[in-house]
């Protein structure tokens, strides 16, 4: 079974809880400044984070894991560590309550390290492969999402398949259908397995695109801008039918109706699959020359 990758270093979540353990461990003088300095949180934050760096620099010469080390380039955004605290000031000073109970400090500080360290790991991630940390975090939780679906039986040890990609795309619009952070199509899930895991690049699988609806929505989003009008406007001549096919293969949002799935369109149409396929060629047929010639107007004639 393929093993879960930790994305940072080595031991990501053992560095990660230790760190804050070590944070929350020395943050009296923290909490106590906060209390008596409100007007200097910025002063207060970068101090006790200057603190803490101390600290972790005392440990990386006895380390034998190597953790500590790796901990430093995550406390280097001071500034956006104090803009942290001065958003979670009251709770960070005992003053909040949830579900009817107090927030100590100290659970308040853990939860804001949390988060200030995930998003300084993605950061950090982001910039040595070259993507933002936006995207690392929208394929984290397209891997969690793959991962369930591959312990659904039947249970699958391989996650870098066609099957398994299509399968990802229907749960996801079936369980999340309103959530546009999650990508919905095979072929894009396709392309973050190819770009962030592990196991599909030991398979060697290439990133060749050969499906026909997969070229219509390439070619649809190398539109010049100020022509996705004319490609709106062309599609939308198209009949309910053709839309909603055009909606279920390129999520074009053109269809009438949003469907979660081929099958459940396929159902209600009382369509077998061959027949499906039949007119989604014939749509594709149809709407791919128009698509490629708009998106050629950017070259031929338009800016270069």
């Amino acid at each position: 079974m393929e093993i879960e990758r930790d994305w940072y270093g080595v031991h990501w979540r053992l560095l990660r809880s230790n760190l804050i353990r070590l944070c929350v461990r020395e943050a009296q003088p923290f909490f106590d400044a906060l209390q008596s300095e409100s007007d200097e949180i910025e002063q207060v934050s970068m101090a006790f984070v200057e603190q803490v760096i101390a600290n972790i620099s005392k440990r990386v010469p006895h380390d034998q894991l190597g953790l500590w080390q790796n901990a430093l380039p995550l406390l280097a955004n001071t500034a956006r560590f104090a803009d942290c605290v001065a958003r979670d000031v009251d709770a960070l000073r005992g003053q909040m309550k949830r579900k009817g109970r107090q927030v100590t400090s100290k659970q308040a500080l853990g939860q804001l390290l949390w988060h200030f360290l995930e998003q300084s790991r993605r950061e950090f991630v982001a910039m040595e492969k070259g993507v933002t940390a936006d995207r690392i975090k929208r394929w984290e939780r397209l891997d969690r999402v793959s991962r369930e679906v591959a312990a659904q039986p039947p249970i699958t040890d391989s996650r870098c398949t066609d099957e398994h990609f299509a399968a990802v795309a229907v749960f996801v619009k079936t369980h999340h259908p309103d959530d546009r952070n999650l990508p919905r199509k095979p072929s894009t899930i396709r392309q973050y397995f190819l770009e962030f895991s592990d196991t599909c690049h030991e398979l060697g699988v290439d990133d060749t695109i050969c499906l026909p609806n997969e070229l219509a929505a390439e070619a649809w989003a190398q539109a010049a801008p100020g022509q996705e009008t004319d490609i709106w406007e062309a599609l939308g001549t198209l009949s309910a039918m053709d839309r909603a096919i055009l909606d279920i293969e390129c999520d074009t949002t053109l269809g009438d109706v949003r469907y979660m799935s081929k099958e459940s369109f396929m159902r209600e149409h009382q369509l077998d699959t061959a027949t499906y396929e039949a007119h989604l060629q014939d749509v594709l047929d149809r709407v791919l020359p128009l698509v490629q010639h708009i998106a050629r107007g950017k070259w031929d004639g338009g800016e270069q």
